[in-house]
Formats: C-alpha cells, sequence, structure tokens
C-alpha cells in the first residue's frame, strides 16, 4: 500500500548459523577485561577516601591496615562473603626488603645449523681425505649409500685408533681385523647390572690420539650427552664418528629430526660419502640407488619392488634354506631358528661345538659373566659343564651346561636392530622376514636389504594376507589400548575419579564402532583408520560426554578427532 508523502525504512534482516570456533578464548579475554575494569573502579574510589594503598595483586588491592582505614573500608563498600563482592582478607603482607634483579650468566647455546660439510670429487684419494680429517676436528662421516666406506676412512686415517660400537658383534669384527675396538657401553661403564655399574669406572681412553664412533645413529639423546661430555673432557683428543642417515633408528627413539640436532651440535664437520665401493660396476650402483628411491619416494610395495627389480620372493618357510636371516620380531627368530637347525642342519640338539651363540639374559656368577646380546662361540661341549669363549676379550668360560636353553639362543635368525652396521659375507644368502607386515617401516627395509654384498643374495620372505589380517588387527589393538592408557593418565592428572571396572576398553571401542557403524555420532561422517607401514592412521577418538567424568563407557561416545577438538564450543 502506498501512501502519500511518507517515507519507508527497510530493514533487511540477515541471519547466519555457524559452530563457534575457540569460542572461550573471547569469552576469557571479556571476563578479565570485566575484573581489571571493577578493579580500577575499586582503586580510584579508594584514592578518593584518602586510603592509603601499598599493592595491586591480579584480584586485590592491598592498603595499610589500621582502625580508620578499616572504618572508611566498611562505610564505603558492601561487604559480603557472596560471590563477586567485596570481601577483606587479613593477614597479608608484603617482603620487608627490597627485591633486586640480578642478571644470569647466559649458557652457551650451539648453533646446530652451522655445519661446514665437505665433499670429495675422488673418495678414493686417500691423502687429500687424511690431510682434511688432520686439519679438523669432531667430524662426523655420514653416506647415502652402504659400502661406502666410512669405517675404512677412518682406519685408513690412523691404524692405532679405539673404535667405539653400538653392538658387540661389529665390536667382534672390528677386532678380527685387528683394531682396538670396545662396546659403547664398556666405554661407559655400564655393562652388569644396576649395583655393578654403580662402582665401574668408564674405560680409560688417555692412551689414544682417536676416539671413532662407529654407527653413531644408533644412539639416542641419553647417550649422545655421555659422548658429548666425553670429548668436552678431551679437547686433545681427535673425535670422528661414521653413520647412515636412512638406517633403523634407536630403539625406542623415532624422532630423527631430532636425532640429527643433537648430531650436529656433537659435530659440526660433516663429509657425505654416495661412491658405493662394495659394488665394482655401474649397473649394480644405480640399481641399488634405484631400489631405495622406490622404498623411501614410491608407493610401491615391497612386492611390487622384488618383481621390479627381480629379487627372489620366498611364501612357505619349507623354502627357506638360508644360514643367515634377519627378522623384526624375537619369536620370529626363535621359529627361523628352530627350522634351520632341524630342517636344514637336520641336527636334534640346539647347540653344538664351534657354533655361535648370543646371550639373552644376563647372569654374573663368581667363574663366568653372560651379557645380553654378546656373542659367544661353543668350545666343548660336556654334561655337566660347556666351555664357551668370549672372543672379543679372547676369555674362556666354564658354565653349567644346563643353563644353555635359558641364558642362550641360536645365531641363525637375527633382528635387524643386531645386525646394523654389519655386512654379511659376499657370497652369502639372506631371507629378510616382516618386510610386509604392520610392525616395520621403511627404514627396516632399507636396513635389512643393504646388510647383503649382493642384490642377488637376498631373499625377501612375503607372508601371506591371513598372517597380515591377524598382525593388523593385533597393531590396531595395540594402538587404541595405548590410547586409552594415555587417556586414563590424562584422567588421573585432571583428578577424575576412574572406575576400573566401567572403563572403557579396546573390546568397548570396537563394539561401538559397529553400533555407530563406523560413523562420527556428531558429523556423520565416516571414520577412517589405515596402517602405513608401521603406523596406524586414524580419526577414531572416544569423546566424553561430560567433562568432568572420566572416560568410563557410560560417559563416553565415538567421534571423530575433528568434533571433539571442537566439543568445547557444541556445549
Amino acid at each position: 500500500m502506498e501512501r502519500k508523502n511518507s517515507k519507508f525504512l527497510y530493514v533487511v534482516n540477515v541471519s547466519k548459523k555457524q559452530r563457534l570456533t575457540n569460542g572461550f578464548t573471547p569469552i576469557k579475554d571479556m571476563i578479565y577485561l570485566m575484573q581489571r575494569m571493577k578493579l580500577l573502579e575499586m582503586y580510584d574510589k579508594m584514592y578518593k577516601l584518602n586510603i592509603k594503598m601499598v599493592g595491586i595483586k591480579t584480584d586485590c588491592i592491598l592498603y595499610e591496615n589500621c582502625r580508620e582505614t578499616h572504618k572508611r573500608i566498611i562505610n564505603n563498600f558492601q561487604i559480603s562473603k557472596k560471590i563477586g563482592e567485596y570481601k577483606i582478607e587479613t593477614d597479608k603482607y608484603l617482603a620487608n626488603k627490597k627485591i633486586y634483579i640480578e642478571n644470569n650468566e647466559l649458557i652457551e647455546i650451539k648453533n646446530f645449523n652451522n655445519i661446514n660439510i665437505k665433499k670429495f670429487e675422488d673418495e678414493y684419494n686417500t691423502e687429500e681425505i687424511n690431510k682434511y680429517i688432520n686439519n679438523n676436528n669432531n667430524i662426523l662421516i655420514k653416506s647415502n649409500y652402504p659400502g661406502t666406506g666410512k669405517s675404512q676412512i677412518c682406519k685408513n686415517y690412523d691404524g692405532k685408533a679405539l673404535f667405539i660400537c653400538p653392538y658387540n658383534k661389529l665390536c667382534q669384527n672390528t677386532r678380527n681385523e685387528q683394531y682396538d675396538s670396545i662396546t659403547y657401553c664398556k666405554l661407559f661403564g655400564l655393562v652388569g647390572s644396576d649395583q655393578e655399574m654403580k662402582n665401574i669406572k668408564n674405560y680409560d681412553i688417555s692412551e689414544y690420539k682417536t676416539i671413532i664412533f662407529d654407527e653413531i645413529f644408533l644412539y639416542e639423546p641419553s647417550r649422545l650427552k655421555r659422548i658429548y661430555q666425553l670429548m668436552n673432557k678431551h679437547p686433545n683428543i681427535k673425535f670422528i664418528a661414521t653413520g647412515d642417515c636412512d638406517q633403523r633408528n634407536p630403539i625406542g627413539f623415532d624422532n630423527s629430526n631430532y636425532l640429527l640436532s643433537c648430531m650436529n651440535i656433537l659435530f659440526n664437520n660433516h663429509t657425505i660419502l654416495n661412491e658405493i665401493k662394495r659394488f665394482k660396476n655401474e649397473e649394480d650402483k644405480q640399481k641399488l640407488k634405484n631400489i631405495k628411491n622406490d622404498i623411501f619416494n614410491s608407493s610401491l610395495t615391497i612386492e611390487q619392488i622384488c618383481d621390479k627389480y627381480k629379487i627372489n620372493k620366498i611364501t612357505k618357510l619349507k623354502d627357506v634354506k638360508t644360514i643367515k636371516n634377519i627378522c623384526y620380531f624375537n619369536n620370529r627368530c626363535e621359529k627361523v631358528n628352530n627350522h634351520i637347525k632341524t630342517n636344514i642342519l637336520k641336527r636334534n640338539d640346539d647347540f653344538i661345538n664351534g657354533i655361535e651363540i648370543m646371550g639373552k639374559k644376563y647372569e654374573k656368577k663368581k667363574n663366568y659373566i653372560i651379557i645380553t646380546n654378546y656373542i659367544y662361540k661353543i668350545i666343548k661341549m660336556g654334561i655337566k659343564t660347556t666351555k664357551i669363549k668370549d672372543e672379543i676379550e679372547n676369555i674362556e668360560y666354564d658354565i653349567p651346561t644346563e643353563i644353555l636353553n635359558k641364558n642362550f639362543k641360536l645365531p641363525y635368525a637375527l633382528t635387524c636392530d643386531s645386525v646394523q652396521g654389519l655386512s654379511f659375507e659376499e657370497n652369502e644368502k639372506i631371507t629378510i622376514f616382516d618386510t610386509n607386515t604392520p610392525y616395520t617401516d621403511k627404514k627396516y627395509i632399507w636396513t635389512a636389504i643393504t646388510r647383503a654384498r649382493k642384490l642377488e643374495n637376498i631373499n625377501i620372505f612375503i607372508h601371506s594376507d591371513f598372517e597380515i589380517n591377524n598382525l593388523c588387527q593385533s597393531k590396531i589393538k595395540q594402538y587404541f589400548n595405548f590410547k586409552i592408557n594415555n587417556y586414563k593418565n590424562q584422567d588421573k592428572k585432571a583428578k577424575r575419579e576412574i572406575d576400573d571396572k566401567n572403563y572403557i576398553t579396546e573390546q568397548w571401542i570396537a563394539e561401538n564402532l559397529e553400533k555407530c557403524e563406523f560413523k562420527c555420532l556428531y558429523c556423520k561422517k565416516y571414520l577412517n583408520i589405515e596402517i602405513d607401514y608401521d603406523t596406524v592412521k586414524t580419526d577414531i577418538t572416544v569423546d566424553r560426554i561430560h567433562n568432568n567424568l572420566a572416560h568410563t563407557k557410560n560417559n563416553c561416545v565415538i567421534s571423530c578427532l575433528n568434533c571433539n577438538l571442537r566439543k568445547g564450543n557444541r556445549y
């Protein structure tokens, strides 16, 4: 309807609904701002009342107490015990002396990015390499490929150097080549029980001009710290380290970037080797480089890599005939050891004269010492006693024959960690297990493959789909059990009451995933779970309905990670 001489104001009301993100942050800031405004008003009022104020804190003002001042406060402020109103607290006092600021002496923080990198055009030029080492200290010799001669460079430089090895077998091999070598544990007096180690002194290295830490990337930061302190204590000794950047990480430590930063602090001079001296022809060298690229940078499975490079595959244990084998699992080592002993070597007895055995349980007696993962050799089997030899220390022990099964294991299958830094004999064939299981990563595959001196010596065991499926289920169960333990730690830290009988379990998660048809309760999107080599990747989380209660079955639902993080803004 139109009206003459009338003016209309049209208002368009536009509304939009959107889930609030980080809603508590502005609310918190607004509350603090209101509180500060109220504190300012209180200050101004006390100032006008000529009340002597002696301090201001976050939520109160301190004043000098006397009868007259107290009377003014009572008459001008509504004093109450109710929340949000004014109250008086007594027995507060200020320090009766001045507080001074003292400047602390700054600790030295090394720039671990200031690294000097040296490459040699001719990696066979011993004279040039020795000259470089002689003019520098704290040198890390790295390689992108196996067989580049890292350790040999150190041996060429100082034939009387002391090699420090992470494992006994590597130490033994170095000694067999007539070079001084001890384990890291012996260097720092870490051999024996906890009580024994308290009284063991560090190994005396004062007679050596050069110390070489072989395969240094196998040490986690706590062990690297000991090396750092040792280097600072002996500034006149030349320290060199060797290592492969893409080998397996130290046991129990997976942060490769942090590990590399630690290396940069210890060693500011880096030499990178690329020439694969182990292989004689360029075709084999390029083939190994291509295999590495496919392992780390492609989506090819281990089966596809084997097919591409014609690496032999085995699918049945009865077809395994190699005396040297690499496994990920200790129980796999045991099965393979028994298979080789019974079906290949046709032996009924586990232990015979002349074989190497590995200690699996520490034990020290008056007449002998057995160290975990230490290599011994059986010299003579007896009914009551057996003579074994520690070939590293050149010591023979007589041990009770009855403890062989309890304290030792067979040497035909070794874990990948125990063979890092080692190479098998020129024509020695090996079989590698567990490469297609969900517990191994790309570094495991690369490390295991590069223990062989020839690619044609490698057999890859491909485990069945049935076994892989079982291992995947086991890996997923392990992941959720770890997750539940983390939830429990969170609840304990927040002092939420924990009812163990009603606490969520891995089985509860599995059952509720089926009930919700693998959909998030809130956004209804499908939940994802996959295993990328040894890593479980999923957006499945357990969301608590009431935030003040623990992760109990009647207080939890299944949700995606995104909705769980936003929960604080939904309620």
